[in-house]
């Protein structure tokens, strides 16, 4: 995932809560935001997404890079 928002512009976290689930904030452009999304929808290559929960809240510009905590 971090690959992917770097890649489109996105920056904020994901971390890993346990072994199937993990956690992210994304911020930026609406649509780079989209794009990594869909990626998640789909996951890495030889996982199994089950469910992606979504929130949205107002942009804060809080973060200037994406990470993995």
């Amino acid at each position: 995932m971090r690959e992917v928002a770097r890649r489109n512009r996105v920056t904020g976290w994901v971390r890993f809560l346990d072994g199937e689930t993990a956690e992210a904030v994304l911020e930026g452009e609406e649509r780079d935001v989209d794009a990594v999304l869909r990626w998640a929808y789909a996951g890495p290559q030889g996982t199994k997404v089950r469910e992606v929960k979504i929130i949205r809240e107002t942009y804060t510009g809080e973060f200037s890079d994406f990470t993995i905590k």
